[in-house]
């Protein structure tokens, strides 16, 4: 059902929704700043300065749809609209924050009904996600309200009040009924989704380096240098199939991603090379998160289509996976992959990655919407030197 065909509900009297604007920075920064609001949201930390809330306004891109609510000029709520992009064109990420003091008013069904409203009957969207706490009922409850359903359950996956909370990934979807629709694949044994396993004991990988020694290949950091030919690998047709890359990438736009990455909360990129040759045939990279999620990492994993069923990934993964224990001290390392891509679910597996959830239509491949499962990988804190 999408939303224009559901029945709105009346407002609350004297409610307003209107597009957020830059004047609007020190309001949604009091709102955002609240205790309540976010002990309950997964990117707003305590006592932020304005100057991240109005430069986070001026920087939302021109598809992103943000809204205030006001009731009687008083900004009593905001909610966002963030629309993927490429192979992921057809979905969207929801955000929404609503004052303690007017909670349970319809300020939060406003919000989410118009969103909802532009996705469904002006943007066309298909697949809309957002994220909940697990303990968060009033807000499972609205959204349950609107059709999303919960797809995974994210252990650890945000620091709140000193403990690594869970976080359920929701999501919605619409005109799945008259689409090509990836539904082939049957989920693994359910047990297997509560089977995240400590990473610290699952020490097959041991040492990375041996292992792509063992494999005949050189690790070592990205370079600028590599960027056309990693360009020319991710268009290559398995790349392009197992991963959300596509075709005709220009080393420019290579050479873009990772500086925003870089530039962002951080990412550390390897490649593996084989025989005498310096040209990567494989790429793997933990991109780091954002405050609140700092003990978390997402894995990207390739390899040349020439190259794959060699040991590439193997030593590629446990290379990353050693500094990830090692350097930085990961605890969640989080990744997607296709629910039939068979080879990269045992290779996950046996790095110790658990199945966490399965997300329905979750990119375009080939022409059909396809799933993927959500994998994570849980370690315990480094211990401290007890020299």
């Amino acid at each position: 059902m999408t939303a224009g065909a559901r029945e709105k509900k009346p407002r609350p009297p004297g409610l307003t929704l209107r597009a957020l604007r830059v004047a609007d920075a020190e309001r949604v920064h009091a709102l955002h700043s609240h205790p309540l609001v976010f002990h309950h949201a997964n990117v707003h930390m305590p006592h932020a300065p304005v100057e991240k809330t109005r430069e986070w306004i001026e920087k939302l891109a021109p598809s992103t749809v943000a809204l205030v609510a006001e009731i009687d000029g008083t900004l009593v709520g905001c909610a966002e609209l963030y629309a993927g992009a490429k192979r992921r064109a057809h979905t969207a990420d929801i955000g929404i924050s609503v004052h303690p003091d007017w909670h349970r008013r319809g300020i939060g069904t406003a919000l989410l009904g118009e969103l909802l409203d532009v996705a469904d009957n002006w943007l066309g969207l298909r697949r809309i996600e957002l994220r909940a706490f697990a303990d968060n009922a009033p807000a499972l409850a609205l959204y349950r309200q609107f059709g999303f359903v919960v797809e995974a359950r994210e252990r650890g996956a945000v620091m709140r009040d000193g403990v690594l909370a869970d976080s359920l990934a929701m999501a919605r979807l619409t005109g799945f009924a008259d689409a090509a629709h990836d539904d082939a694949v049957a989920d693994p044994d359910p047990a297997d989704a509560q089977d995240v396993q400590d990473a610290r004991t699952v020490r097959e990988r041991a040492d990375g380096r041996a292992r792509a020694a063992r494999a005949g290949v050189s690790i070592r950091a990205v370079a600028t240098d590599d960027m056309t030919a990693l360009a020319d690998m991710m268009g290559l047709p398995g790349v392009r199939r197992d991963t959300l890359g596509v075709s005709y990438r220009t080393p420019e736009s290579m050479r873009q991603w990772f500086e925003k990455q870089q530039n962002g909360n951080g990412m550390v990129g390897l490649v593996a090379t084989a025989g005498d040759t310096s040209v990567p045939v494989g790429l793997a990279a933990l991109t780091f998160r954002p405050p609140r999620r700092t003990h978390c990492a997402s894995l990207l994993l390739c390899v040349h289509d020439d190259w794959q069923g060699r040991g590439i990934g193997g030593a590629l993964l446990g290379a990353l996976m050693e500094c990830a224990d090692r350097s930085f001290g990961l605890r969640r390392i989080e990744l997607t992959v296709y629910v039939d891509n068979a080879p990269a679910l045992a290779l996950y597996r046996r790095a110790g990655f658990g199945i966490e959830g399965r997300a329905r239509g979750y990119a375009l491949r080939d022409g059909v919407y396809a799933d993927v499962y959500r994998m994570a990988r849980l370690a315990p804190a480094a211990p401290f030197d007890a020299r």
